[in-house]
């Protein structure tokens, strides 16, 4: 998967079924590879799998993922909250801040800022130790520093060896700080950190930067970023990252930077693709929209 060798690895799973051999996670990725192919029915198959057995709770996440990659951003958060109160029945607090801290980057990125300070709320009190510190970029992509610096201070006396918190979600949280202060060129300093970690990152850092070298004019710079989310869209964590489609919006932005045009109007058009049905009112579609209308 993280090869983008999406065949051979479909063909993997088919091997552990004709062994009798099966699992929720097997369907996740099927799933995932689904949507690589832009393969509607194949999506809906692991789906219908996992609501028809006993990982229904996995079938609404895999749903509100869905939706979420498409824009559908009311109808992802209908059903995840679907998939949280069954978890929350269960008792099942990790899950819940797993869950939950997902959809609050996913938010953030969005420019759902209320949302995602909800989600981070849940996270932190589900599951306040190092394992989903993603929470703390949320707080800083959405103005809240104080905040993430609290917690950063507290998971730092608490977790000094944690490889991932230190040298992926601390710098992220700095950087995010960074960006919203205006010092973009800070926060790709800041991000240096992250480079040997980041490809179990969930693409946070490649997209974090991409928007910094936005801000500071780099075009090219920008691109690369976002590329490296395109043409690895393998290299992420169980679901699809909903910073996939961003990703076609960011490089749409990083070629008008280089003055080219048609570059900059198939990505564009590309990312409207993908987002059909998408709420109209989502803040980062109505930007996207008004940006695309000054190429016309």
């Amino acid at each position: 998967m993280f090869l983008n060798r999406f065949d051979e690895a479909e063909q993997v799973y088919k091997q552990a079924f004709d062994n009798g051999l099966d699992a929720p996670e097997y369907h996740w990725y099927l799933h995932w590879i689904a949507y690589a192919r832009n393969d509607a029915a194949g999506m809906q198959r692991q789906i219908d799998w996992l609501q028809n057995g006993a990982y229904v709770r996995w079938g609404f996440v895999i749903q509100a993922q869905a939706a979420a990659l498409s824009g559908r951003w009311r109808r992802s958060q209908e059903l995840e909250s679907k998939a949280i109160e069954i978890l929350e029945a269960k008792g099942m607090k990790g899950l819940v801040g797993w869950v939950s801290v997902r959809w609050a980057l996913t938010a953030a990125a969005f420019g759902d800022c209320g949302s995602a300070k909800a989600y981070a709320a849940k996270t932190l009190a589900n599951s306040p130790d190092a394992n989903f510190a993603g929470y703390m970029a949320v707080m800083a992509q959405c103005g809240d520093a104080e905040q993430a610096q609290t917690a950063a201070k507290r998971l730092s006396e608490a977790y000094p060896n944690d490889t991932r918190y230190n040298r992926i979600w601390l710098p992220l949280m700095k950087a995010a700080i960074d960006y919203q202060r205006n010092e973009p060129a800070r926060a790709i300093e800041t991000l240096s950190a992250t480079a040997r970690y980041e490809g179990s990152a969930d693409f946070q850092p490649q997209y974090l930067r991409g928007l910094c070298y936005l801000k500071l004019g780099q075009g090219e710079a920008a691109a690369a970023e976002f590329r490296k989310i395109l043409e690895r869209r393998g290299q992420g964590e169980v679901l699809v990252s909903t910073v996939f489609p961003l990703a076609r919006l960011g490089l749409a932005r990083a070629a008008v930077l280089m003055n080219d045009e048609p570059l900059a109007r198939q990505s564009y058009e590309e990312f409207f693709a993908g987002w059909p049905d998408a709420d109209v009112d989502l803040p980062i579609l109505v930007e996207a929209k008004r940006e695309f209308g000054k190429l016309k």
